[in-house]
């Protein structure tokens, strides 16, 4: 072997060296910084959690929002105006004319503007029998204590069918995580504001907000970073229609989605989006 060969050879491992050590830098990027997760709400059994967080992707600074709740504290229902009066609220008007403490997005719906998207179920009424192709549904208000209070079902690992009889609430959407835990999405141009609901070992419910426009995927990558423990994740909306609204006797809080090219001017919500079906949340009577 030439040294001339020798010393191409070497220079192409340092290169290919270098170009790894600075991949695992940028991706680790949220594990350096350690970022201190800063509560702005306390309710009992309710925190809200503001952590600023800087995306490896593209260097974008910007503040994550987490709501753990207790499902020993609170109870989750669906409201849905294809039920009601065919008539979208906007989340104060939701929580306020039917007694709730929080709301925010039940997942996507039709071009109707009403009909949820995929499979529905309120209180045990269908609202949409189809079952489409996305992998996750989240259930509520269980008939029994035999199950949790919330569950997030992956179907990629677990069947819909030997767990739908126990619930009389479900909305279907799209998986975040797969059976391991890892993200199950690729990476995309497209940005936007990210609602999403996870569930942990705890059995604890976080309701995960980005008002920042980000990828999925860039999403799901920073929030398994903050190492919260989250066993499974669902997708609930994007965009503008992304909505949570709290309005508790120990504070209030409320953020929508931003319209991508207009970030970062719209930096906090007022609830002001009409949706036409909200999973809403209020304390339980007497209260634990």
């Amino acid at each position: 072997m030439s040294n001339a060969f020798k010393k191409f050879i070497r220079e192409y491992m340092i290169l290919r060296l270098t170009i790894v050590i600075f991949f695992l830098a940028g991706s680790s990027a949220i594990l350096a910084s350690d970022p201190e997760p800063d509560i702005i709400g306390a309710s009992e059994g309710m925190k809200l959690y503001r952590i600023p967080l800087t995306n490896p992707t593209d260097s974008l600074e910007y503040d994550f929002y987490i709501l753990k709740i207790d499902p020993d504290y609170y109870e989750f229902d669906l409201l849905a105006a294809i039920e009601i009066d065919s008539v979208p609220r906007t989340p104060s008007l939701w929580c306020s004319e039917f007694g709730y403490d929080l709301c925010f997005n039940a997942g996507m719906y039709a071009a109707d503007e009403i009909t949820p998207l995929g499979f529905c179920k309120s209180n045990g009424h269908i609202l949409n029998s189809r079952i489409n192709y996305h992998k996750a549904v989240l259930a509520f208000d269980p008939m029994n204590d035999s199950v949790p209070t919330v569950k997030i079902i992956n179907r990629g690992c677990e069947n819909l069918d030997s767990v739908e009889n126990h619930y009389r609430s479900m909305v279907q959407s799209v998986r975040m995580l797969g059976c391991s835990g890892g993200n199950v999405w690729k990476q995309s141009n497209k940005r936007h504001s990210i609602l999403a609901v996870a569930t942990d070992s705890e059995g604890l419910v976080s309701v995960l907000f980005s008002q920042a426009p980000l990828s999925v995927y860039d999403f799901i990558n920073n929030t398994n970073a903050l190492d919260f423990g989250f066993d499974e994740m669902i997708y609930l909306e994007g965009s503008i229609p992304a909505s949570l609204y709290v309005n508790t006797d120990d504070f209030r809080f409320s953020i929508s989605g931003a319209a991508e090219d207009l970030w970062p001017l719209r930096i906090s919500g007022s609830g002001l989006n009409r949706l036409p079906n909200v999973i809403a949340v209020r304390k339980k009577e007497g209260g634990k």
